[in-house]
């Protein structure tokens, strides 16, 4: 136990140092979406080439890309059920549908690489390029952006941009199987780039986090439907396709990720929805500093 919370002490100092940086004026909203843009267009895409031409890949990875499509595809169950429990308001609704199935993924990053070292980090981003390309097809989905994290940029018509981590992956991805490396400087200079991701993340998540007042039972409503349910179906579909460790843990902690935040296409940064999702987001993430190590105690 005190193993794991020694390997994250450093997640979570550096988040709650970008909360304190936010608080006191040192990073503003704009420095914080600098920052996602540029660990998202260029730290994010560099660690994913410095990784995947040197791992082992193996056919029971294939499942996990299998499983985050399932992940993704039960969160709207679980929020159409809320709704009509809850009597969920229609913008309500569409947040907590919205960052239930876009998932913040890199977030579990700063979890799994400390823990579960490359190997873990190679899941983790098979998982992520799954979920954003199953959530870009699934109705509703296509009308929103993810402003924020980055992980996807879908635009108001439909058209979707596929964060660079993906061309990156498959490039990767395609190196490793023709047996390519880089030249040694070339892959020395990927990797120190890479390195910057993590603490980047961290104080730009800490940095973005908001509480707006919303509906407390509809904004735990949603946390509950996204991480719990997410980790209770990830947990169960890695049973199903007899995951052991660590695929399993990894899997888990990353369908237990939480809400991306969403800015719907056709409203304000005012409107009660990005609210709700501003909520939704921040709350998550805040959630996962106690979620994640009481799961990591768990698996």
């Amino acid at each position: 136990m005190f193993d794991v919370f020694f390997l994250l002490a450093p997640v979570f100092s550096l988040f709650f140092l970008g909360i304190v940086l936010r608080k006191t004026g040192v990073i503003d909203e704009k420095g914080a979406s600098f920052l996602f843009g540029f660990i998202h267009k260029l730290t994010l895409p560099t660690l994913v080439l410095s990784l995947f031409p040197y791992v082992t890949l193996s056919s029971g990875m294939l499942a996990v890309p299998l499983i985050s499509i399932l992940v993704t595809a039960a969160m709207p169950v679980g929020a159409v059920a809320a709704k009509k429990l809850l009597h969920l308001p229609d913008q309500t609704f569409a947040a907590i549908l919205n960052g239930s199935i876009l998932m913040n993924t890199s977030f579990m990053l700063p979890f799994v690489k400390p823990l579960f070292g490359a190997e873990g980090v190679t899941l983790l981003f098979l998982f992520n390029a799954a979920n954003t390309m199953t959530a870009n097809i699934i109705p509703g989905i296509s009308k929103s952006y993810r402003y924020v994290d980055g992980t996807t940029q879908i635009a108001t018509n439909g058209f979707s941009f596929l964060p660079l981590t993906i061309p990156a992956l498959v490039c990767g991805i395609a190196m490793n199987l023709l047996h390519l490396s880089f030249v040694p400087v070339t892959a020395v200079i990927l990797h120190d780039i890479g390195e910057l991701t993590i603490p980047l993340l961290l104080l730009a998540s800490g940095a973005s986090v908001k509480l707006p007042k919303v509906d407390m039972i509809h904004l735990f409503s949603g946390i509950t439907i996204r991480m719990a349910g997410g980790a209770a179906t990830g947990l169960a579909l890695a049973a199903v396709f007899g995951l052991e460790e660590p695929d399993r843990s990894v899997i888990t902690l990353c369908a237990a990720a939480p809400a991306a935040l969403i800015r719907p296409g056709a409203q304000s940064a005012e409107s009660p929805e990005n609210g709700f999702s501003e909520a939704f987001a921040s709350t998550g993430m805040l959630g996962a500093m106690i979620l994640i190590p009481l799961l990591l105690l768990l698996l």
